[in-house]
This record gives C-alpha cells, sequence and structure tokens, in this order.
C-alpha cells in the first residue's frame, strides 16, 4: 500500500505539470448583448409603474394589456398571482435589497429587470464609482434580469453617460421626460421629449444595448393628462427611434390618468386608450425586439402664426430626411391633413429605418433587409387620434431591383399584408404608397424583397433541432443541441420521463424551454436527477406560434455524486486507476471519449488535477471498499 500511495505522490506531479501547460478555452462572443437577449425571450415591454400602497387589481391591470408590473420601491407579488405569477420588475433602493426579499422568493423566476434606484446624480463621480461597484457586485446573481439606471431627460451631461455606460456596463438605458403640460407642447410637437429620444437611442446604439422610456399617465401641477392623440404619440414616435420597454407613470397611484380612484378602481377614457395602443405594439412586438434602428429623420408640420403658415421647429439632434441617404427608393413625400385640429395644415410626420438585429431572423438566404417605419406626429391636446389623422404619400424608384410593393405588419391581426404600390405615368418608373393612419400611430413597412418578415412566423413548424447529445454525468445531465436554420424559429423545449421518452410535446416533465437564435448552438444541465436511472429526453423546437417541431429523442444514465468505481466491481482500485490515466487530459480540454465523464468528478467538461483529488479520496485498493463514501450509499 505505502508504494503504491508513493505512485499517486508522482501521478500528482505529472498532473500538476499538465495543468500548468494546458491552455485555456476562450469564450464565445454572444450574438446579441444581454439586454436584446432578454427582451428577445421575454418580449416587447409594456410596464406599469404599480404602487403596493394603493388599490390593485391583477384583471383590470391585465386587461390593459401590460405585459409587466413594476414596483414602486416595494413589491407585493402575491398580488400577482400564484407563483411564480406574472413577470415583474422593481426600482431597488439599495443593494441591501438584492437579491430577493423572502416573499420575492417563489416569483424570481419572473422577474425581468431591475431599476437601480432613480434619478440619481451620475454627473457626480463619486456616484457613478457606487454605481459601477454596485453593478459588479451583483451582476453574476442575475444572468437573467435586466439590470438599468433611470435618468430624466436632460439630467446628464454627455461625458457623465459616457463614463457611466463604460464603468456599469449596465444592460439598458433608460430616462424620463413628460412633456404634456398646461400649455405644451407648442403646435402639438414635443420637441424636448424628441430630442431626449434621440440622445439616449445614439448612446444605446453605440453601444449595443436597448433602451427604454417612461410614458406619461399622470398628473400634477405643472403636468396634465395626455389626449389620446400624445398618448399614441408617446409611445409610437418610441418604437420610431427604436426603443422597445415603455414603463407608464403611473398605473394606480392618486395622480394616474387611467383611472378616478381610488387605486385601480372607475377607470378613465384614457385607460381604455392605453389598453388599444397596448394591444396594438403588442402585435408588432415580436418583430420590433429582433430589429434594430438605423436612422430617423423629421419632416416638419406646419402651424399657423397670425394666418400664415409656418414650418415647425426641428428637434435638437435630429435630421431632416435626405435624398438617397437614408435607404435607395424613397424619392419623396406628400402629407395631407385629413382630421379637425391644427388650421387643417400637415402635422409633423417621423421616418425610421430598421435592420435585423441579427441576420438569423430572416433566414440564411436573406440579408440587408430594410424595413421602413411612418410615424404621423400630428396630435392636439384635446384631440382623439381620429381627429389628427393624416395622408402620406410616398413616392419610390426601384430601379433593377423589381420591387413592386411593400409590406405591412397589420397591428389589428399580427399578419402582414402586401400593399401593391401605384405605377406613376411617365414619372421614369415610380411608384406610389397611398395610406391614411390616426394622429400619433406609426405603421412598420418592409420592402417586398421576397424575404421573411421577421418576427411574424409561419404556419408551419420549424425543423427539428439536431446533433442532440444528453450526456451523463454525476447527478446531473447535460443536453447539447443545434438549433434550426429556420428565421422563426424561437425556442427549444425539452421534456424528460423515467424509463421511457416523452411521445410529444405535452407528455413528461418541462426541462427548460430554451429561447435561442437560429442556427446557434446550445445546452443545458439537468440537475434534477438521480444517480443509476435511465431518463429519455425529447427535444421540440418551435416558433412564436408556438408550432412544434418533431421530437428528437435521447436517453441517458447519470452516476451517483462521488462514484468512482469504474468497473462497477465494489472496489476503488488499479483497474479503476488505469480508467482515470485514459481519461486524463488536463484542464479545458475535451473528454477523450464521451464514456470519460464518469472520472470528471466536478462535472466541468475536462478531467484534471480536481477530479485526481476526488479519485484519490476513493482509493482504497483491490477488494476494499471505497475510502470515499458514495453519496446514497
Amino acid at each position: 500500500m505505502f508504494a503504491l500511495r508513493r505512485d499517486f505522490a508522482f501521478v500528482v506531479h505529472v498532473i500538476g505539470l499538465l495543468t500548468l501547460l494546458a491552455a485555456p478555452a476562450s469564450a464565445a462572443e454572444p450574438a446579441v448583448s444581454k439586454g436584446h437577449r432578454i427582451l428577445l425571450e421575454r418580449g416587447l415591454q409594456l410596464q406599469g409603474m404599480v404602487a403596493n400602497y394603493d388599490l390593485f387589481h391583477l384583471d383590470t391591470f391585465l386587461a390593459a394589456e401590460y405585459t409587466t408590473a413594476h414596483w414602486i420601491w416595494n413589491s407585493s407579488n402575491s398580488w400577482l398571482g400564484n407563483p411564480p405569477g406574472i413577470p415583474w420588475a422593481r426600482w431597488i433602493g439599495s443593494e441591501a435589497e438584492m437579491p430577493f426579499s423572502p416573499a420575492d422568493l417563489p416569483y424570481a423566476d419572473t422577474l425581468v429587470a431591475l431599476q437601480l434606484s432613480d434619478e440619481q446624480d451620475l454627473n457626480d463621480p463619486a456616484v457613478r464609482a457606487a454605481m459601477a461597484a454596485w453593478y459588479a457586485n451583483v451582476r453574476d446573481r442575475f444572468p437573467n434580469v435586466i439590470l438599468y439606471c433611470n435618468s430624466y431627460g436632460g439630467q446628464l451631461t454627455n461625458p457623465s453617460l459616457a463614463d457611466f455606460i463604460q464603468t456599469s456596463q449596465p444592460d439598458m438605458l433608460s430616462f424620463d421626460t413628460y412633456p404634456f403640460g398646461p400649455d405644451r407642447p407648442a403646435y402639438g410637437s414635443p420637441t424636448n421629449l424628441y430630442g431626449d429620444m434621440q440622445r439616449y437611442r445614439k448612446f444605446a446604439l453605440a453601444n449595443g444595448l436597448p433602451y427604454a422610456m417612461y410614458t406619461q399617465t399622470f398628473h400634477d401641477y405643472i403636468t396634465r393628462d395626455p389626449s389620446e392623440s400624445e398618448l399614441r404619440l408617446n409611445y409610437f414616435a418610441g418604437i420610431a427611434f427604436g426603443y422597445t420597454y415603455f414603463n407608464t407613470f403611473t398605473y394606480n397611484t392618486g395622480a394616474t390618468s387611467l383611472f378616478d380612484g381610488p387605486g385601480d378602481t372607475n377607470p378613465t377614457p384614457t385607460y381604455y386608450q392605453l389598453a388599444e395602443i397596448h394591444r396594438r405594439l403588442r402585435r408588432l412586438g415580436p418583430t420590433l425586439t429582433r430589429l434594430v434602428n438605423t436612422d430617423v429623420r423629421f419632416i416638419n408640420g406646419k402651424h399657423l402664426d397670425g394666418g400664415t403658415p409656418v414650418a415647425n421647429p426641428t428637434p435638437i439632434d435630429v435630421l431632416n430626411w435626405t435624398f438617397n441617404v437614408n435607404d435607395p427608393y424613397l424619392r419623396g413625400w406628400v402629407v395631407t391633413n385629413l382630421g379637425t385640429t391644427n388650421d387643417n395644415q400637415p402635422g409633423d410626420v417621423w421616418l425610421s429605418w430598421f435592420k435585423p438585429l441579427h441576420e438569423c431572423f430572416d433566414g440564411p438566404d436573406h440579408s440587408n433587409e430594410i424595413y421602413l417605419m411612418v410615424t404621423n406626429g400630428l396630435t392636439d391636446r384635446n384631440g382623439s387620434a381620429a381627429d389628427c389623422r393624416q395622408q402620406i404619400k410616398l413616392n419610390f424608384l426601384f430601379g433593377s431591383a423589381g420591387i413592386t410593393s411593400l409590406q405591412r405588419l397589420n397591428q389589428q391581426t399580427g399578419t402582414v399584408e402586401v400593399m401593391e404600390l401605384v405605377l406613376l405615368p411617365n414619372t421614369g418608373g415610380r411608384r406610389q404608397l397611398v395610406f391614411e393612419f390616426d394622429g400619433g400611430t406609426a405603421e412598420l413597412f418592409k420592402f417586398n424583397t421576397g424575404a421573411p418578415f421577421v418576427g411574424v412566423p409561419d404556419a408551419a413548424p420549424p425543423e427539428p433541432v439536431t446533433e442532440f447529445i444528453a450526456a451523463p454525468g454525476h447527478e446531473q445531465v447535460t443536453l447539447h443541441w443545434t438549433n434550426p436554420t429556420d428565421y422563426d424559429f424561437t425556442s427549444t423545449l425539452i421534456r424528460r420521463k423515467i424509463g421511457s421518452v416523452p411521445a410529444d410535446s405535452t407528455d413528461g416533465e418541462v426541462v427548460v424551454d430554451r429561447f435561442g437564435l437560429p442556427g446557434t448552438s446550445d445546452s443545458f444541465t439537468d440537475t434534477t436527477v438521480a444517480g443509476g436511472v435511465t431518463y429519455g429526453y425529447a427535444a421540440f423546437s418551435h416558433d412564436g406560434g408556438p408550432h412544434y417541431a418533431a421530437a428528437v429523442i435521447a436517453t441517458s444514465t447519470p452516476r451517483a455524486r462521488g462514484d468512482m468505481d469504474f468497473d462497477g466491481d465494489g472496489d476503488v482500485d488499479l483497474l479503476d486507476f488505469a480508467t482515470f490515466v485514459f481519461c486524463l487530459n488536463g484542464p479545458n480540454r475535451a473528454l477523450p471519449v464521451p464514456a470519460c465523464f464518469v472520472a470528471d468528478a466536478n462535472d466541468d467538461g475536462d478531467v484534471d488535477l480536481s477530479d485526481f483529488s476526488a479519485f484519490a479520496a476513493c482509493f482504497n485498493g483491490y477488494n476494499r471498499p471505497p475510502a470515499c463514501v458514495t453519496p446514497g450509499s
């Protein structure tokens, strides 16, 4: 026995050298940022700022088509239904409040975002340093939660905002500006809001981040309740700039525009107007979260000044439309006021351009697709959306591209419609789109090139996953697979049964429903299994319908943790040591054969010095019980 222990000392020395020589594996770059990934998983955010000190009714909240309840400081998640409840978010006042209160724990899986304080003075270097430390301390605990701060629109200098992004590395940028007051905005054109939207848009795009804004649903001594046309513009101008995260301030406090109170009793007309806005945006959401804004341009509306038509001012840091700059096809436009406001003068119009956030979203056969959004910016402080209706004519010249129509995402149905363009005579081949829509509303189009409209699933399920493997470990199974390349693929559902494989997408226990990008490889470790039990797994790729693909199956039998008796003869001896030496490959190196998982004691994907320590603790020689105690033995 002494000689054998001496040999072990030599092996330890050899393994130590291998550990030093082994090159660590490099981590792959994520395809999209953390914030974008979470919004792809959770969807476009239509949040309501909820106070737990006022009345709250879950059915009233959900009837307004909100996606997420956002708590003002303290949470009362039991109001959101039985765990895990509906999605939620929260303001956090200090790091001491994280990760969760005991009452929050059953609702942890539905947490979407945490806002770290509110409107703190990030112009102060000491405050920025404290925020950077806060992010560093909590980031690893919240891999699937958006962590962000919020500032009021003109609060931060550009250098302070840039330094905050660099040092704190937030998952998203956010601001609040409330433009609707007793005597503002002038001419129905909220230029201060537009300027702030543009600023945060630019900083977010430059850093690959999604961006958020608060919308005005309250009144106080300097603000008023918005009209229907203004409330629409607050949201639709947001999506025109590329915002995908909205939070109404507020939902159920005494200052809310949505209820006469107390709390969320006695809905006002504004409540129903907001529900209609939310309903429309939810139809657009799967597409909007898969697009990134590339440009936004302003067409100045007009107002009367002493009876003379005068152009509305151009918002700060915003450019007007320029011929042949934003896309290669648009050649001109005409705007006509069809409503009853603004003295029959045309109102503002926004033109916005988008591209897919990732090229995989419209399949492997298409790239560089152009999306166009048109926003009717005409509003009136007393005007409904219909009162501010406008007609927009857009002229295009497609040349050799051969395009003859646009695709429009219908906000009522969530389906894509083809809009044929009228060929204008004697114009060299120009084609025209004519459409009418209400004040404050936007329409989303794509040039009809044959590429699919991202985010809109077709009627067929995606192809099945490929390379599905269920690799056993010690009381765990690591699942590996490759997602299909279908443009409308969204997630892979994996189910599990003991002793057999699930028959369909409703059979067996859900292991995970894993969001993924088309064509990418993924993995998930199932840690809720027992050693020595055979499990059957089935993977079902699906789209947003959801339409499920046929099952791809695999089976696996994990081992008990600490079991180093590789040949199963009741001892850990030289025969088991020979197996270990065969599997030994050093840190961050692939296993020589899949069966070597038995020697990977810590289930980190390699067999190295740390695994040898576990093996040595069990070694006791031929026909002797293992020196270690196997759990459950």
